[in-house]
């Protein structure tokens, strides 16, 4: 809009001396054809400055050069030189503006050196005048930089607000995952059990494995949202870590299994307690993991297998399971996949510096294998 505005002024300004000049008016000069000269490279003195203000230095050399050989008068050019000036140090690089402050300050002196009928008050008018003209432009420059500094913060602000709450919305949904996926595929595997069975002694254990996943997802629920809630306090978190019991774990899983009619074996090898804190939780919700997609996926009365093994540089857990087949095709599995339990996982083992695998071996079954080292930089010294 600025630039536009310095053209229309330009034209309307520069065009009106240009008539009149053509109706026979050389505005004093000797030479009509002088005071043409000085109106178009006035012309093209401003609309360089508006689009290409890096050199506007030149026509600015050549509005004054003449004066400094004329015997007297200047005219309206110091006053241009001045507002020239000002626009330039707004919008001009660094050395064009150096060189044209050089370009006016030097035509200042040549000036009071050559002319006979200028001294040094001309001199001492010229160049404080040339550095007040440069003064408020610079103060607009800067206030235009630092606007675009305060921009490009908000937006960098605003981008990683949006990644953050990004990042929030996936790790509560894979926390949410984590937590009730088990106990929620348990109670609808019992509830379809129960609608199936007429023995009342079936519904009556059924109902009471139905009850205790739904306590059990409660309560971890709510240890969640405590947590969310108390987000920061560190010390909650590490205890909430370091409390999981995970042969308990392992048995409380084996038992849920066993009563959905699965034949569960379990293997623990090694001191679990030597497990880091920061590794526990991981651990924990591989083994619920893989006993969700174990309950989605596999034969009644099949077969479980499920290792821990504990050595002093890491854990691996392996789930191993018979899957449902049709016509030699794996078939499709009891209830819909969410596509956050394995991706989930992945990302957590991954960050711990471990490894995971999930596929179908030997055509019908399925086999889950994790390995994490309790130090990240272990990760290598294990073949694949």
């Amino acid at each position: 809009m600025l630039r536009v505005l310095i053209v229309v002024a330009a034209l309307i300004s520069d065009g009106i001396s240009i008539v009149n000049i053509l109706s026979g008016y050389s505005y004093g000069y000797d030479s009509p054809a002088f005071a043409m000269y000085l109106a178009i490279v006035d012309l093209g003195l401003w609309i360089i400055v508006a689009y290409a203000p890096d050199w506007a230095w030149v026509l600015l050399l050549a509005n004054l050069l003449p004066f400094v050989f004329m015997p007297s008068g200047y005219g309206a050019v110091p006053v241009m030189a001045m507002v020239a000036l000002a626009f330039l140090a707004y919008s001009a690089r660094r050395y064009a503006l150096i060189i044209a402050i050089g370009v006016v300050a030097t035509w200042a002196i040549a000036v009071t050196a050559v002319r006979e009928d200028t001294g040094l008050i001309f001199l001492s008018v010229v160049l404080p005048l040339g550095i007040l003209a440069v003064i408020p432009g610079l103060g607009l420059r800067y206030m235009n930089a630092q606007r675009q500094v305060d921009r490009q913060t908000i937006e960098e602000f605003d981008r990683r607000a949006l990644a953050s709450l990004e990042e929030q919305r996936t790790e509560l949904a894979r926390e949410l995952h984590d937590i009730v996926a088990h106990d929620i595929t348990v109670i609808a595997m019992q509830a379809r059990a129960g609608a199936m069975s007429r023995d009342a002694d079936e519904n009556a254990e059924t109902f009471d494995v139905i009850g205790d996943s739904a306590r059990s997802a409660l309560d971890d629920l709510r240890r969640l949202l405590r947590i969310m809630r108390d987000a920061g306090e560190n010390e909650d978190v590490a205890e909430s870590s370091a409390g999981i019991d995970l042969l308990s774990e392992l048995s409380q899983i084996k038992e849920s299994l066993e009563r959905s009619g699965l034949s569960v074996h379990t293997t623990v090898t090694g001191d679990v307690d030597q497990i880091p804190d920061g590794v526990r939780t991981t651990v924990r919700r591989l083994l619920r993991e893989g006993a969700t997609n174990v309950l989605k996926h596999a034969l009644v009365e099949a077969p479980v297998e499920i290792e821990v093994a504990v050595t002093a540089e890491a854990v691996d857990v392996n789930v191993l399971n018979t899957i449902m087949t049709r016509g030699g095709k794996r078939s499709e599995p009891r209830f819909a996949r969410s596509g956050f339990g394995i991706m989930g996982l992945r990302e957590r083992v991954q960050l711990l510096g471990g490894r995971i695998s999930s596929g179908a071996v030997d055509g019908d079954r399925w086999h889950l294998s994790t390995h994490i080292p309790f130090r990240p930089e272990d990760s290598d010294s294990r073949p694949s």
